[in-house]
Order: structure tokens, then sequence, then C-alpha cells
């Protein structure tokens, strides 16, 4: 999501003259680490690799520390590919060009860079995390938040005196650049959409600095407030009305003054919090040998500005990947892409050579001729059973469940009254492990209007849009501005609800109510609830429908200690949600050694 050019004018993140990390003692041998949010390929070292990623995870933690607190916990894992010095990067990227994100080529996405920066040194790094990590926490995501704070936290510096991180130093690009620019209208700025896919690469900068300083105003004047839009924007509340409920008389035109005036005074905050420890658990492995060739050959079709010859780069490597290794999955992948031809029986012998590769059958789905559905969707489902924590492979298998034709046309049978249900189930899991993904929110979008769900539907089409990458071609946006109008114009009309005779009750619970911490409480002290009630009085699912989606946590384990009386139909127990509000009530200071907190008065 960042934008290509930096206000000097060169790409992404120019090249610091450090000393470089060793590769490993053999040349050929590549490394896989996995730790708890990363996965890591390098040609350095093991020690050096482990370092890597254990700085990976501290700069993490600290941006989590910093800035983002609620129940949505991000569960994917970022891919990150490390070479051991500038010289090794510079085959895939232009000059001076220290790293990039890209999807690879099975379309999940990574970071490439180099050694002779750490990451706690890497703008692009920690930019990156941000945006990941905000995809994360918030359903909803205007432009200027999410470029705003991605800027603010790429001058995360460790602090190795005082054992800390600290945030929110100045850029100076950024504060040159307003000296002889200075924001007066800040109106563009909030209203900014998709349409900043279309900004020259000045305009853009200019975007990205206005937000930067909104953002470093907002958390030093404003700081609760700002937290309570971020807690609006986690439960899906529209931006513009998220805005004018946490600012009240907040107005383009006086932000503009008041924004002015914080910069002249140079009054732009700094703050910290403690270097975190990794102890979590790393593994390490030898990636094979044809599997580096493949890995190289991805990245030369991956390669970055006007680089001649990569595609014949990219051919030599894909060979010597299929010379060791004829059904490796990825360097078929990459034939495949460089010839435009998939062949069923290749892909079907990758399966056999590596049955327990969900490649291989990502790979078969891919091959199989459309007018064979039932095998595309058989190789799908045994990707999903190898990797179901692979947000691509779900969604894929939830177009192949929607068994829905476009919109405006006349449905037809699906092939089994579950489909659409599955479809659905697949998409919003696919959406939970790769949030700022606008592909997946499509496909969700377009299950959820299967199910006649039309606001939802809609409120995840326009999340699509709002998470195009910088780098999305114009005709992307496009097609998702159609699909929404048409869903505007024809998705289903809600189902009603079933009739029923008697509702849900809860009958008793542990304790008097769910224990809320004063920092949970901070973004607001009520919150309203769906609890799932079976048709044996289990409490199930409970989401948030509205209020601080902070206190989610401890409301849903209270609720899931209760007793319900299921609701009937025609006398018989039926799965049912009911709604549940909750309000703080202040309570005095516990004994010492006792919970110190407050607890919620309740009303359903």
């Amino acid at each position: 999501m960042r934008r290509l050019k930096s206000l000097s004018g060169t790409l992404l993140l120019v090249l610091a003259s450090c000393a470089h990390a060793p590769r490993a003692a053999d040349n050929g041998v590549w490394l896989q680490l996995e730790s708890e949010h990363f996965i890591l390929r390098t040609d350095l070292g093991e020690a050096d690799a482990r370092a890597a990623i254990v700085e990976l995870e501290r700069v993490r933690v600290a941006i989590v520390s910093a800035w983002w607190q609620g129940p949505r916990s991000p569960e994917g894992k970022l891919a990150a590919i490390e070479l051991a010095d500038d010289a090794e990067l510079s085959a895939f990227v232009q000059h001076r060009i220290a790293g990039y994100v890209a999807s690879d080529v099975f379309g999940e996405r990574v970071l490439v860079m180099s050694a002779e920066q750490s990451p706690s040194q890497q703008p692009l790094l920690k930019h990156e995390l941000s945006h990941s990590l905000g995809e994360s926490f918030l359903q909803r995501q205007p432009r200027w938040l999410l470029e705003g704070l991605a800027c603010y936290l790429e001058t995360l510096r460790l602090d190795f005196a005082n054992d800390r991180f600290v945030l929110g130093e100045p850029d100076r690009d950024r504060v040159r650049f307003l000296a002889t620019h200075p924001v007066m209208d800040y109106g563009p700025v909030l209203a900014m959409g998709s349409e900043l896919l279309t900004l020259a690469p000045a305009q853009g900068c200019a975007f990205e600095t206005a937000s930067w300083l909104l953002l470093h105003y907002l958390a030093d004047e404003k700081r609760p407030q700002l937290d309570d839009f971020l807690g609006r924007l986690a439960v899906a509340e529209d931006p513009a009305r998220a805005f004018a409920e946490a600012f009240p008389g907040l107005t383009a035109d006086q932000l503009g003054r008041d924004v002015n005036a914080y910069w002249q005074v140079g009054r732009l905050g700094s703050g910290s919090v403690p270097l975190p420890r990794y102890q979590g658990a790393i593994s390490v492995s030898a990636l094979p040998v044809a599997e580096v060739h493949a890995l190289r050959a991805g990245l030369y079709l991956q390669s970055v500005g006007r680089l001649e010859g990569q595609r014949a780069r990219a051919a030599v490597e894909m060979s010597a990947a299929l010379a060791i290794d004829p059904q490796c999955p990825t360097a078929l992948w990459v034939e495949a892409s460089l010839t435009g031809m998939r062949n069923p029986q290749v892909a079907l012998a990758a399966t056999e050579k590596h049955p327990g590769d969900w490649r291989s059958f990502w790979l078969l789905a891919e091959a199989t001729a459309p007018g064979d559905p039932a095998a595309r969707r058989a190789a799908l489902e045994k990707a999903a059973e190898l990797a179901p924590a692979n947000a691509s492979v779900l969604n894929a298998l939830a177009w192949q469940s929607l068994a829905q034709p476009a919109l405006g046309q006349q449905a037809q049978p699906p092939q089994s009254q579950a489909e659409p249900a599955k479809a659905l189930l697949l998409a919003q899991r696919a959406v939970e492990l790769a949030p700022g993904n606008p592909s997946y929110l499509d496909t969700l979008a377009l299950a959820l209007a299967s199910a006649g769900r039309c606001a939802e539907a809609t409120n995840a089409e326009e999340r699509a849009i709002e998470v195009l990458p910088d780098r999305a071609a114009p005709q992307a946006f496009a097609d998702l501005r159609a699909r929404l109008v048409k869903l505007q114009a024809t998705c289903a009309v809600p189902r009603p609800k079933l009739a029923v005779e008697t509702e849900p009750r809860r009958k008793s619970c542990k304790g008097s109510g769910p224990l809320i911490t004063a920092k949970q409480k901070r973004a607001g002290a009520k919150i309203t609830v769906e609890v799932l009630v079976a048709a044996d009085g289990a409490p199930g699912d409970v989401t948030v429908r509205s209020g601080n989606a902070q206190l989610l946590g401890p409301v849903r384990e209270w609720l899931r200690s209760c007793a319900f009386e299921p609701a009937t139909r025609d006398g018989q127990p039926i799965e049912s949600r009911m709604i549940s509000d909750f309000s703080l009530e202040q309570r005095a200071v516990q004994p010492q050694g006792a919970y110190q907190g407050s607890r919620p008065a309740m009303n359903e």
C-alpha cells in the first residue's frame, strides 16, 4: 500500500551503507525459519537467520503494544525473504532499492529485503507491518489513517541503551516537505478513497505527508478520541460517521487550523515502549535445492523496475529446479506463468511425488479443465486439508462453492443446500487470515449476498475497495466499484427471521458479570453483542454488533459460563441468536491482591 516513490523521488527505500551479514557457509544452502508470526527464507547462516527472525518478532510486538488493542488477533504469518547483501538483492530490483513487497507465484504476500540493514532499521518492514496489523484489527480502514499510521511507524527506532523502542520521531524528508508545502485544507485528506490509486507520485507523497502529520497531531493531542475512533472502525462503523462521533465538532476547517498551529510550535511528540523479548519457538529447516532455484525464479518474475532479461533468468532457474525435481510445484507454477500453459498430467504427477504439499494440489486445481468443476473442487479441498490456514486456497474453494451466477441473473439450483453456507464459512475464514486482501473481501461480499445478508455484503465490498493497494491497476477499482453498484441494486432481500414461540433467555452465570479493566474500558463503556444459543441451550459464538470491541473478550468469556433456555418453535428447541447490551458500572477499588477494575451492568 506504500507509494513507490518517496519524497526524494527514489523508489521505496534507499540502501544504507552497512556491513553485510555473512551468507551460509555453503552458498547453495538456504534456510526456512518459522516463528509465531513470520516465515523467513534466507541464505544467511543459521545464527544470523535466527537473530533476524527474532528481531522481526520484536518489531511486531513493539507496534502492537504501542497502537493496537482489541479482540481481533491476527492469525496469518507474514512471509519474508532476506538476502544476505545488497548485491544479491540488486539481481531482482533496480539500483538503490532496499526492499519491496509483492505476491509470490501462489499469490501470497511476501516481503523481500537485504540483510545489510537489520529488520528494525528497515522502514519498509515497519510500514508493511503497520498495514498488516491495521488490516487485522480494523474492519474499516480510511486511507489517511492507514497511510498516516504506517508513515508514523516507519521511524520506530531501537534504543538499546535504555532497552526501549522509540516511536514518533520526525521524518526529515516530511519535515522538509512541510516547510514549503503546508497543508491548509484537511477536507480532501479525510475524504481520500481509492482515487489515491490514480494520483501522480508527487501527489501521493503529499497525501502521505499530510496523513502522517494528522496522525501525529491526533496521537499527541487527542489520543483518547483517536482510540475511540479506532475502536469504532474495529466493529465496522462507517469511517465518516465514526470520525464525527469520536471527534464531535471537529470540522475539516478547524482541523486545518489546529494541525497547523500544532505544527508551527513544533510540538511533535515521541514516546517509547519497552524493548520486548521473544521467547517463542523457532523451527529451522534447510530448503531443498530445487526449491531454492524455484524461489529465485519467482523473484526474477517479481522484479521491481525495468530490468532486462528477467524472464530469461527465471527460465534458467526454473530449468535448474526441474532438472533436480521434475515435479517441484513452485517450478512448475513458474513454467506455467512463462508459457501460459498448464498440464493436468504434469500437475497430477506433482501430487503423487509431493502428496503432503498443498501447492501441488493447488497446481492441479488450476490445471483442471473448466468443464470439470468436480475435479477442481476435489483438488482444492485436498489443498485446504493440507493447508487449513492458507487464505488463497480457502478463497478459491469459496468461489467454487458459491454456485451462484452473476448478480441479476436467475440462480441455478446449487449442488446441495449446504453449498452457499459452506462458501460463506470459507470466505469468512479467508478474510480472517488475510483481512487486507481485496479479492478475498470481494468473495466474502458475494457469499454474504447469496445468504441474503445485503448490508454486510455491501460493507464487505466497500472494504475491498478501501484496501486496494496503490499498485493496483485502475481496472481493479472499476471492477469492484461496478460489483458494489450491482450489489446495492440487485442483492437478494434479506431472509425474514424464523417465527418462534419463545425467545432464548439467560438462566444463570458464574459470577456477577465480566471483569473489565480500565484499559479495556478506555475506548468506550458500552458494547452490544450477539450470542448464538444452541438448541440444547449451550452458548456459542459471541460477536460485536456495536460499541467498544475491546470489551468483547471478557464479555464473551463470561457469557460462555452461562446456562441458557433455548428458543423454541412449535414447542421444539431451536438454535437462535439473542442480543445483549452491556454498560459499565464503576465499583470501588478491590482489596490489595484482588481484581481491580469495573464490572458491567447488563440490559437485555
